[in-house]
Formats: C-alpha cells, structure tokens, sequence
C-alpha cells in the first residue's frame, strides 16, 4: 500500500482504511438508484469545491505536504470508485440477460438452447454498448473491458477488493481479469489465492509487472495448458496502425513471439551494417526506413535471420521492442467477447477462427465492399528488381484544400481517408510529387505505368460553417462507387458513439427496410460492430433534431443514455454570428 503522508486524521506509516479483510458494509446494500442518487450528490459537492477553489490550490500559502495528503485522498476516493464500477457493469450485462430471456420467452414461448445463446449474445453485445456509451469508451474497450470486469467481480474476489482499499490499480486488476480467461473457476481461484499473496511485494510494480505476475500464476494453475492458450494466442495475430501527433503513425504487427524476435533482428542488424558503413541515421530511424520500403516493394538487401539455439545477447538481438499505448486491450484486433469462446483442443494444429465481435476485427459479409480501397498491382510494369518484393502501387484519398496545398500559411490541416488530420506539411509534398511526372533521368516512382496512376483530383466542397464535406462531384466514377467513397471521406473513420474503428460498410441511418433513402444524407459509414449489431445494441439511430448545423445522428443507448456524432470538421468551423439585438 502507498504510505500516506502525516495529517492530524491519517498519520504516516498507517495504512488506508480497510486494508485487508473483508470491505465493510450493510447486510443489505442500497438499491442502485440510491446509489447513484448518493454519488451524483457527493460529485455535485466536490464540484462546487472546484469551481469555487480560490485559495484551496494556493500553493503560496499551503505546504506541500498538504496537497499531497490532498491527492492521496483522491486517489483513495477513486480507488473505491474504480472497484465500484465493474460491480456496477457485471450488473448491467447480467441485468441485460435477464431482460432479454424474459422478453425472448413471452415473445417466443419458446426455450431452446440455440436460440437462448443467440438472445445471450445479443443482450452481451447491448451491454457492452450501454458500457461504452456511458463510460465514453471505444466499443472495442467496452467489449475488453465488460468482459475483464464479470471475470475480476465473480472469480477474483480479493483482487476486486484490492482495488477498493489501493492494493493494484484498476488497469493492472483488469490486465489481470483478462489473463485468466482461459482458465477455468478453480484454476482463478487459485490465481486469485497467489496473487493476493503477493500484494506485499507488489506495492510499487507497474502495470507490465502484474502481467508478468499473472501470467506466472496462470502457467502455475495450469500448465498443461500452456499449448492451447497458445493456439489460442495465435488466432489473435494481426496488423495494426496507429495514429500518432504531428503526421506521424505507428504499425504494430501482432505475431508469435518468435517471428517477432526475428523481424525485429533481420532489420536490427542490416540498420547496424549500414550505422558501420557510414550512415548517421538514428538505428531506430533506420529500422523504420527499412520495414516500410521492404513493405512497399522497394528494393533493399536484409540479411536472412534463422531462429537459433544459443543464447542471444541484447546487444545482438536490437533494441527491446517498445510497449506502449498500442500495447493495450485497444490495440487487440479481437478483444474478448462478454461470452467467452469454447475451449480449444491443444491437438488442433489449426484452430478456427474466433467468432469476433470486436469493431473493425469482423471481415466484410460476402457482396460488400471494402471502402478502404487498395489497388494491388504486383504483376504491374515497375516491379522491384529481382530478388525483392514487388512493387506496389496503392490508393488512399488525401484531402486537403487548395490553399492549404498552394499556401502553407493558411493553417488548414490536411486528411488521410482512414486516418483523420494530419499537419499539411506531413502530405503536401507527396502530393506535389505525385502530381508531377519525374525529371528526365530519374526513375518514376509509380513504375512503366505511372502516367495512368497519377493521383485525380476530385472537387470537393465543404459546409460554411461546420466545415464538413457536404458534396463531391461523381465526375471521376460510377454513382454507387462515388457514394460510398464520398461517405469515406466526409466521416474518415466509423460513425459509432466513441468508435474509430476503419470504416468498412455504408449504413443507411433511417434503415432501408423502413424507407431510408440510399442517399449522402441518409448515409454514413461504419466498422462491421457499429453497423450489424446496431439493432440489438441501441434503442433507436437517427438524425438529431438539436438545430446545429451539418449531418449530426443521435444514438440512443437501451436504457435511454444518448450520444450524437457527426464528421469531422475538414476546416475550421465558423462561428455564426449572433443574432442581431433589438434596435
């Protein structure tokens, strides 16, 4: 536990209250709306502190060692709060459920298993809807997270009340929950028991150490499972980008560790060779520069790497790879569903795929378009030389205004279809080089073939005050095809309540079924989980009548929590002025 620093109520060295044992509390606990009526009184108070704060922050007049006290309050306050919220969020899955038979039974009369899972599922899948909405979640996070905090409130008790009392934070217990999914309820009782042993030790370890510790405890529950968590394991590999500040975005390829280990050397050791011959690039910087020609289909000779046996030294391996942000449940193609899958046999050398219901990890049903379009043009004039990957020639839309293009001072940010803003500078020249054909003696970069791939602009208008992209001109392709890129470009990534998943399907807002029109004001685009479970998900998705301008749609959650979502702005939006005051 955190040592607390000495005030006249909580002397140093004591630890919080509650700090072992059971939590206290009344035999009966409060109806929820009590609760929530208790809470809602206690944040109206401490926000009326903050809003009226002068001279609580004055540091010119309070030693620091109050202010500390102060936050260690907080932190306590939060540490509560966070163990209160995946009791509250089992709750709702399991209060879903409930609802969701009942009405399946009156509806139906009818009880079988098959249709009992299928109505399961849907409830899960609005749970983790209503979990996202609220607690202003990507739906990615909320299915991660709804399904870590039934494991954490109903197999780990001791590590659910750790987090009330500031034995572990509420990340690390849910790292933690996710670890032992593949275990059975005895093999997490056992993790819970080994673990809840270790909080002594484990007073300052981070988030990266818990998971080694879970880990640790999961082989220990059950060893003779460690092959099938790691077909399990396997399933989940994938590719993923990245948004980073200022133009920049990072790929993070989901693989087995040993291919991993190799991927990493094969470009640590060529970025070395060429550090040796002259170059001063940074060696990360080199590493970079050379995956992304090698995955272009430029030419670059990488030495061959083959697994060995003898030990590696770090120096020798490269640079650890580094974790971060992208490391977490968000960055997982296939976050856990709420309903956990069937167990896997260790004898299947080849397991099916998961069933997913993870935005953006769900592949396009059969008959719908990628809107995401990339034109592979391997067999295309302008391959690499021989001996490296060929060339390939790829289309991604760039927005981007003409003075922002022509005059660099205009402040204008540019946007990448499927990515969102970046700074002008980061795409301007591409473009101006993409735009014209290369001097006399210098290779094009498009290959034999580059005239008929020039990029083609299309005109482009935008709202005068929202700075949304409201019309195109269809000049450039056939009308459906023109539409949907449209939408792609106007809403850049899914149109879900906090979800920024890559657009792969155009949904119509008002439902086709109930006289949606196929139009851009009754469009919008959306990953695979936004769009298919939408009617299971939500109450009701539909335009917003809040009188704002541009194409804003209001989703509505089952239990009434309402969210509205709209494109992103491509210029700055313009203040309308006032109206005028009486003369």
């Amino acid at each position: 536990m955190t040592e607390h620093a000495q005030d006249p109520e909580h002397p140093a060295g004591e630890p919080p209250p509650y700090a072992g044992g059971s939590l206290p509390g009344p035999a009966q606990g409060p109806a929820p709306q009590d609760l929530a009526a208790t809470l809602g009184d206690h944040a109206h108070a401490l926000l009326g502190v903050l809003l009226d704060s002068e001279g609580t922050f004055d540091a010119g007049v309070h030693p620091s060692a109050h202010f500390t006290a102060l936050l260690q309050r907080i932190v306590e306050l939060r540490g509560v709060l966070d163990a209160l919220a995946p009791a509250a969020q089992t709750a709702i899955a399991e209060a879903t459920r409930r609802e969701e038979r009942e009405a399946h039974a009156t509806a139906e009369g009818d009880h079988d298993q098959r249709a009992m899972r299928s109505t399961d599922r849907g409830a899960d899948q609005a749970a983790a809807r209503e979990v996202s909405m609220v607690t202003r979640q990507s739906p990615a996070r909320a299915v991660w997270s709804l399904s870590a905090a039934q494991r954490l409130v109903r197999s780990l008790p001791s590590i659910h009340e750790a987090v009330a009392v500031g034995g572990i934070g509420a990340e690390a217990a849910l790292r933690v929950a996710s670890a032992v999914r593949v275990l059975d309820e005895d093999g997490r009782a056992q993790v819970d028991q080994a673990l809840a042993a270790r909080l002594p030790y484990l007073d300052a370890a981070s988030t990266r150490q818990w998971e080694d510790e879970a880990a640790a405890a999961v082989e220990a529950a059950d060893p003779e499972g460690a092959a099938r968590r790691h077909l399990i394991a396997r399933r989940r590999r994938h590719l993923r980008v990245h948004r980073r500040q200022d133009g920049m975005a990072s790929v993070t390829l989901h693989l087995p560790a040993v291919d991993g280990a190799l991927i990493g050397k094969r470009f640590a050791l060529e970025a070395e060779r060429r550090r040796a011959s002259g170059d001063r690039t940074g060696h990360g910087a080199l590493m970079a520069d050379l995956a992304s020609t090698v995955l272009l289909g430029g030419p670059v000779a990488v030495p061959s790497v083959m697994p060995s046996s003898e030990t590696e030294t770090e120096t020798e391996m490269g640079p650890e790879v580094e974790t971060g942000p992208e490391a977490g449940p968000e960055a997982e193609t296939a976050p856990e569903p709420v309903s956990a899958p069937e167990p896997v046999s260790a004898a299947d050398p080849e397991p099916a795929a998961v069933e997913d219901s993870a935005p953006g990890s769900e592949p396009p049903p059969e008959g719908t378009e990628s809107t995401t379009e990339a034109e592979d043009e391997t067999a295309a004039p302008g391959a690499g030389p021989s001996g490296s990957p060929p060339r390939v020639t790829l289309e991604i839309g760039v927005l981007i205004t003409e003075r922002t293009l022509l005059a660099p001072e205009s402040g204008d940010v540019a946007h990448l279809e499927g990515y969102g803003a970046v700074p002008a500078e980061a795409v301007r020249e591409q473009i101006r080089r993409a735009l014209d054909p290369p001097p006399p003696g210098e290779s094009d970069p498009f290959g034999l073939a580059g005239a008929s791939v020039r990029t083609v602009f299309r005109r482009l208008f935008t709202h005068p005050t929202t700075g949304e992209l409201i019309a195109a001109d269809s000049r450039a392709r056939a009308f459906p095809a023109g539409m949907r890129r449209f939408l792609t470009w106007r809403d850049t990534t899914c149109r879900g309540p906090f979800c920024d998943a890559p657009i792969r399907h155009m949904d119509h807002v008002l439902p086709y079924a109930e006289g949606g029109a196929t139009s851009l004001d009754d469009g919008q685009g959306g990953c695979a989980y936004c769009n298919l479970g939408r009617a299971e998900q939500t109450r009701s998705v539909a335009r917003a009548e809040d009188g704002l301008p541009g194409h804003r749609v209001s989703w509505r959650s089952r239990n009434g929590v309402t969210r509205v979502t709209g494109p992103r702005a491509l210029t700055p939006p313009v203040q309308a002025p006032p109206p005028p005051g009486p003369d």
